[in-house]
């Protein structure tokens, strides 16, 4: 009589993708500093600064009210390669959770300054996947051109699409630069900066699954050696 053996059982993890998702938000509400995301597939810290420039936060001014605040004084550089070796940034770092992958769409966020300034102020992005140490690892910038880009607050986004997923923690820096306007007492703010992504999540194989496969396949290796 023929035998007929049982097939081993294959259990598949299955990944499931959330729908698009805030990653970061610093809105600056009330002075704070802390991202308003809340999720258990990743962390994301308080916004912090480089020894260039101050964390400064204005709770009168902002798009609402709330954003980082300092005078075109506090970033006097010519270029983003000044703004690298002077340290004027602000930055902050997101960690996956759980076994979590996060795929980057973009980052976005509002900049401001005083009335009639001419100055070209730049926010350039950079982040540890690309490293901080030369221009080229720019992923992107937002600029306001001219006296015409003044005294309103306007959206600029950053596209995230050339990064890779990422599974560890990792490090965005926005440098600001103003090509080397004077130094003097104008504002420069900048508010709302949202992270945007999706999660993508890979549960874990529960014990009780890895158990129940282990005698499965030792009862198969017992059938096929008798």
């Amino acid at each position: 009589m023929k035998r007929k053996h049982l097939s081993p059982l294959i259990l598949l993890a299955s990944c499931s993708q959330l729908p698009a998702v805030i990653l970061a938000d610093f809105q600056f509400t009330s002075g704070s500093i802390s991202s308003g995301d809340a999720s258990t597939n990743w962390t994301t810290t308080d916004l912090s600064n480089g020894p260039g420039i101050p964390l400064n936060i204005s709770t009168v001014n902002g798009n609402p009210a709330g954003s980082t605040e300092m005078t075109f004084g506090d970033f006097d550089n010519n270029d983003v390669a000044g703004a690298l070796a002077a340290g004027d940034y602000y930055s902050f770092t997101i960690t996956p959770l759980g076994g979590s992958s996060l795929t980057l769409t973009n980052i976005t966020f509002d900049m401001f300054k005083t009335e009639f300034a001419g100055a070209n102020i730049t926010a350039s992005l950079f982040s540890s996947i690309n490293g901080f140490a030369t221009p080229t690892d720019a992923i992107g910038s937002g600029t306001l051109f001219g006296a015409g880009e003044s005294n309103q607050y306007l959206n600029r986004a950053i596209s995230l699409g050339s990064l890779p997923s990422i599974t560890t923690s990792t490090e965005f820096r926005l440098y600001i630069d103003d090509r080397g306007a004077s130094s003097n007492s104008n504002l420069f703010n900048l508010d709302n900066i949202i992270l945007n992504g999706e999660v993508t999540q890979i549960p874990e194989v529960s014990s009780s699954a890895l158990g129940l496969l282990g005698c499965l396949l030792f009862g198969v290796r017992r059938r096929r050696s008798n």
